[in-house]
């Protein structure tokens, strides 16, 4: 006899649909910015929307996105979690059908579509996210009618898409400068690329901002272009020093598509500069390494950034060379005026009350290349100049006056020294070695005393002076006035740099 075929055991995991309010509660990362980019995404991804302008549209009820893309068929796939037309793409960055249905949840109860493809078929379909949890059902009604273009919406009678989400949440509010801003960052490859978004106020205020005016760009000195691959993924790089600290957004970018992904400041186990600027486009071989959120790189992540650095490392160290050449002249403009300073008051001091000290232009520069100077300014220079040299034997140091100009060269070979002349917030040793060869070359030379620029009254008393006491004077003078030296800020670094390259 045969055996009955027992029936097929199942359970069914179909989610309750107390769920949405889980949805409408789940935290986005950077909320509302969040939301909003995920209907921008499927407006310009080449296989959904495909558009040329996003506009979005807010007022105290509601929020409109409109795009003039090439609109849709099947309106069960922006209603549908887990259904999305982007799967199939290999350049939309949509992978998982539920970005912006959690979008429309995040940001309100109810959310209607209108939509008009590219054959003139209009379509139009609401869901009431309150009435589905209430109901318990997960079915949209849905009449399926297809009118001709002339009944849809004015904005979108030619192709697009019209989404409006209704009875919005009061919770969910902006900035609307910081936002105009943070998206001009986020879809700058699609704005580079000629495409528009713009985001309109209404009610209260009447306000459209245009996201290509927003858009930081960042000019760039010797800008380079690389390419490489991660695993059979390529990826483009374009790099190079940024010109101007006061626009643009330093850093490495990663780009997918229309958009950037991702921003860091460094590399890996390297920080980055502030001057310092990469680009980074990710190939289509990359979607399925992207992260469920879209603004990070699940898998080869930290391959990619070592590939990065590898290729733009020798940028990276010129600007942090650079960098430390400038922080090391704005420091050493600092311990300069403060020798010129105490200079100043110890000549009021020992000199009389009628004689004055005239204020003497100081500069401390670092080491640089004969053949890279310009000879002409090095005979106009004046004043102090404190270099680091190889001088023969064990000298500490040697100085040369000529002119109005006094250089002490301090021996680069001994370790102390290079310490000291590297690390001059510790004010300590440079400030005794500078000072006593300053009074060493005054005690050898009285001609050497003409770069502190005196009044011709104090010119002749200081150089009739026997040596020994020349050189107490001015060793008195110096280390007399205790040095107050501050760190230069990565602002005024980066300033800086800048007026050297433009100067």
């Amino acid at each position: 006899m045969t055996k009955p075929i027992p029936k097929k055991q199942f359970i069914d995991a179909t989610p309750k649909t107390y769920f949405l309010h889980s949805l409408r509660n789940a935290h986005l990362p950077q909320g509302v910015r969040t939301a909003l980019c995920e209907f921008i995404d499927n407006s310009l991804g080449e296989g959904s929307g495909n558009a040329r302008k996003v506009t979005l549209v807010y007022d105290s009820d509601n929020i409109a996105i409109i795009d003039n893309g090439c609109g849709m068929s099947d309106l069960a796939q922006m209603l549908t979690l887990g259904d999305s037309q982007n799967r199939l793409s290999s350049t939309d960055i949509g992978n998982f059908g539920y970005g912006s249905k959690i979008g429309a949840l995040y940001l309100g109860w109810s959310v209607e579509i209108f939509t008009v493809n590219e054959k003139g078929e209009y379509r139009r379909a609401s869901v009431d996210w309150k009435a589905q949890e209430r109901n318990g059902s997960w079915q949209v009604p849905y009449d399926g009618k297809v009118l001709a273009s002339r009944f849809a919406p004015a904005p979108i009678r030619k192709g697009g898409t019209m989404i409006i989400i209704r009875d919005r949440h009061d919770d969910r509010t902006w900035q609307w400068g910081s936002l105009a801003a943070d998206l001009a960052h986020t879809y700058r490859p699609a704005l580079d690329d000629g495409r528009e978004i713009e985001l309109v106020h209404r009610g209260g205020r009447n306000q459209t901002l245009l996201l290509s005016e927003y858009v930081e760009r960042d000019v760039l000195k010797s800008q380079q272009e690389f390419s490489g691959s991660v695993n059979g993924k390529s990826f483009t790089v374009v790099a190079g020093e940024r010109l101007d600290g006061s626009a643009g957004k330093p850093g490495v970018h990663i780009a997918y598509g229309h958009r950037v992904i991702e921003t860091t400041k460094s590399l890996p186990e390297t920080p980055l500069p502030a001057a310092f600027y990469a680009m980074v486009k990710l190939s289509p071989e990359w979607k399925k390494a992207l992260g469920s959120n879209k603004t990070t790189i699940a898998q080869d992540r930290e391959r990619l950034l070592a590939e990065v650095l590898e290729l733009t490392k020798h940028i990276i160290d010129e600007i942090k060379e650079k960098s430390q050449e400038v922080r090391l002249d704005l420091i050493n403009a600092q311990i300069a005026e403060e020798m010129s300073a105490a200079l100043n008051e110890g000549g009021k001091r020992d000199l009389g009350a009628l004689r004055y000290w005239e204020p003497t232009s100081w500069s401390r520069t670092a080491v640089v290349n004969d053949e890279d100077k310009d000879q002409d300014d090095k005979k106009k220079s004046s004043g102090l100049e404190i270099r680091l040299e190889d001088l023969d034997g064990h000298a500490v140091w040697d100085g040369i006056a000529t002119g109005s100009k006094m250089t002490i060269q301090l021996n680069k070979q001994l370790k102390y020294i290079e310490q000291a002349y590297n690390n001059p917030l510790d004010p300590a040793a440079i400030w005794a070695m500078v000072a006593s060869a300053i009074a060493d070359l005054a005690e050898e030379d009285p001609a050497a005393t003409r770069f502190l620029k005196l009044s011709e009254d104090d010119m002749d008393f200081i150089q009739n002076q026997p040596g020994q006491e020349r050189r107490q004077m001015i060793l008195h003078r110096i280390l007399s006035k205790v040095p107050t030296v501050k760190e230069p800020t990565a602002k005024q670094i980066e300033v800086s740099m800048k007026g050297n390259t433009n100067g």
